[in-house]
């Protein structure tokens, strides 16, 4: 809940003196605004956010924080100079008055799904990124909900640009940081790998200089920047050696982790959906929870309640279909990760696999290669259809005829009837790709 409580003088004024009695959180846009939020009004050069005041009251806005009165709507106005800079003056009064741990959340990948697990297994209800809300207005607006009663926070940074790490990290000013890992995305404004793990690593220096926490994968060795900084970090390890290290036990049906951490030995059941990817996320994830004081019956208390963040390898059950939706984001780690997982949970069935395709600009110049990799690599079975989406669809075709070139399958290209097949399947479905081809709408 919003504690308005905090605005003082000067920031602004209430609009003759009328203040909303209960606020749930910020939202700037009116189009998904829930009754009792503050609708946030921002001016930017696309849009002048004022001129939807009317709209928010209709939605049922609590209030409305706004760059100029308007009287003639009957609202609680917080009447500013500047909307979004008020935003982060507030901020940094929650932020001092904030005292428990906050670990930031950032990696190529993984990141929510992460930030979830964690707040799970740390029992943070409200201190959380609502979705994937990562960019610097997403952080803000977390932040302003803070409840300072609550024994932690978790805050998901993302960055799409070089120089993003710096600002949002003065934002949250995290106590600890978990870092999921690194892999080549948004290289068109983030350069090659190198450039975007030392971008993650200033996470790590950050929180090292105040003495924080910092865990990350052993895979992020790799990179000269996190080589530099492993002696002041966490890093688990496969082997036997080092204060964290861990094993996988394979069983069947149940699956185990034999988690170390300073002699002390933990065992965790590994819930039956988890993919590969994200038992590597468990790993940080449980070593954090343990290390901050979370006793290990409690954890895996918690762990038995995790299920995957939606459409990020939900197992979604609609009429005679079911769908496998990993299609919130697509990376190549990403998708070997949850075609494996895929295979595993469904072997039998009739499937459906629905491919977006790598662009260039996700990617690189890597881009044919990556899609013909993900056809090579799909675990595909006598009779399952495969549908390509994108301007790549025939690399994809390629990897797959280069495992067995007289192998029986459907191929379908760009249907304009995705829809209709979709909907008239019977079997399991894999939806797989960027957000930007919205195959989570096939979910119907």
């Amino acid at each position: 809940m919003l504690n308005l409580d905090y605005l003082d003088s000067s920031l602004g004024y209430w609009l003759d003196d009328k203040r909303p009695l209960c606020v749930s959180r910020f939202c700037n846009d009116t189009r998904i605004l829930q009754p009792g939020e503050c609708f946030l009004a921002i001016h930017t050069d696309r849009r002048d956010g004022n001129e939807f005041l009317g709209a928010a009251k209709d939605r049922g806005a609590a209030c409305a924080f706004v760059d100029y009165p308007q009287t003639n709507i009957d609202i609680p106005q917080f009447v500013c100079k500047n909307t979004l800079r008020t935003l982060e003056k507030f901020v940094r009064i929650i932020r001092q008055k904030f005292r428990y741990p906050i670990v930031a959340v950032t990696g190529s990948m993984g990141k929510t799904s992460t930030k979830d697990l964690l707040s799970l297994l740390l029992g943070v209800e409200n201190n959380k990124t609502l979705l994937n809300a990562n960019n610097v207005l997403g952080i803000l607006m977390t932040m302003a909900c803070l409840d300072l009663s609550e024994n932690h926070a978790v805050i998901e940074i993302g960055i799409d640009e070089l120089g993003h790490m710096d600002e949002r990290l003065q934002i949250v000013q995290p106590t600890d940081v978990v870092i999921t890992g690194v892999c080549g995305v948004h290289v068109s404004t983030l350069g090659d790998e190198e450039s975007i793990a030392r971008e993650k690593c200033r996470s790590a220096e950050y929180v090292i200089k105040n003495h924080g926490k910092c865990i990350f994968p052993e895979n992020l060795l790799r990179f000269n920047c996190f080589r530099s900084v492993q002696h002041s970090c966490i890093v688990p390890s496969t082997g036997a050696s080092g204060r964290v290290h861990y094993s996988i036990a394979q069983n069947i049906p149940e699956r185990m982790m034999v988690l170390s951490i300073d002699d002390m030995r933990y065992q965790l059941p590994i819930p039956y959906n988890m993919s590969d990817g994200m038992i590597d996320n468990l790993v940080l994830s449980a070593s954090y929870a343990l290390l901050s004081g979370i006793s290990i019956d409690v954890l895996n208390e918690r762990l038995v309640h995790w299920q995957p963040s939606y459409i990020r390898g939900s197992i979604i059950e609609r009429g005679k279909c079911t769908f496998y939706a990993d299609c919130y984001n697509a990376n190549p780690g990403s998708f070997e990760d949850s075609l494996k997982n895929f295979d595993r949970l469904f072997p039998h069935d009739s499937r459906l696999f629905v491919i977006g395709c790598f662009t260039e600009d996700a990617v690189g110049e890597v881009c044919t290669s990556e899609n013909r990799k993900i056809g090579n690599e799909l675990p595909l079975r006598p009779n399952d259809t495969v549908i390509a989406l994108g301007e790549q669809t025939e690399a994809i075709q390629k990897g797959i005829l280069e495992n067995d070139p007289q192998f029986e399958y459907n191929f379908l290209q760009n249907p304009d009837n995705l829809a209709e097949i979709v909907k008239n399947f019977v079997g399991v479905i894999y939806l797989k790709g960027h957000h930007f081809y919205h195959l989570e709408q096939l979910i119907t």
